[in-house]
């Protein structure tokens, strides 16, 4: 394997949402998913949020942070979780803590938000939702369509798939193989070979990659957990 100075770092921009909070930015970061954040600055002249850029914090997760993510995303919308609220916290790299917190906001409605802590600063996003009027028992009723966080699920359950990640697997690739021949230039004498990324068949519309189980431990941004008390987070106002 090649020395941790010496390895590729390949990253695939993949979506950004937006919120009245922060902007978020997630890529595929090597075999990782990866969620940058960007707060809240101000608005300007024509009333459109600008967000400060020079300002983020990032962390990434592997393929089971990834999928504790989308599965309780998907409870939330599909009403399996969301009358009680919900509080779901992943340790992840470099003391980062990922939070899905689903809770009653200023206006006693539920509100899901998605927020990052790291290096003692906190960063929260607000999913957006959507009013929409059913006929029901011949009365019209309002109900509550969580797009937001639909499309927050969907994007995550792309990179669990390997749906378009093939440019970006081969892409890591080709960065991992580049940082092999700058070691062998530099006279280190090992057997090196290239990281076993198995695309076995998937669906008609993308091939799905298993990562190999290994290589994946290996190149895991993941620690072990770091237990942090998050209940009493502050959100801007």
């Amino acid at each position: 394997m090649a020395d941790n100075n010496q390895r590729s770092n390949t990253s695939t921009q993949i979506r950004n949402l937006y919120s009245p909070l922060s902007y978020l930015n997630i890529k595929f970061y090597n075999t990782n998913l990866s969620f940058q954040f960007h707060p809240f600055e101000s608005k300007d002249a024509t009333g459109r949020n600008n967000y400060n850029q020079q300002r983020s914090l990032m962390t990434t997760v592997n393929w089971d942070g990834a999928f504790s993510l989308f599965k309780t995303a998907m409870d939330i919308i599909e009403g399996r979780e969301a009358a009680q609220g919900v509080f779901l916290s992943i340790s992840c790299a470099s003391g980062a803590t990922l939070i899905l917190d689903r809770k009653p906001g200023q206006d006693n409605q539920m509100e899901t938000l998605f927020v990052i802590s790291k290096n003692n600063e906190t960063i929260p996003f607000k999913f957006s939702t959507q009013s929409v009027q059913v006929k029901e028992n011949n009365q019209m009723v309002t109900k509550i369509i969580e797009c937001g966080l639909g499309t927050f699920a969907k994007t995550i359950n792309g990179y669990l798939e390997g749906i378009n990640s093939d440019r970006h697997l081969d892409k890591y690739t080709d960065d991992y193989v580049k940082s092999l021949g700058a070691s062998m230039n530099d006279n280190t004498q090992s057997n090196y070979s290239k990281p076993n990324y198995q695309k076995s068949g998937g669906r008609n519309y993308g091939r799905k990659p298993y990562y190999n189980n290994n290589y994946n431990q290996q190149q895991s941004f993941e620690t072990p957990p770091n237990q942090q008390n998050m209940s009493s987070y502050q959100l801007p106002q």
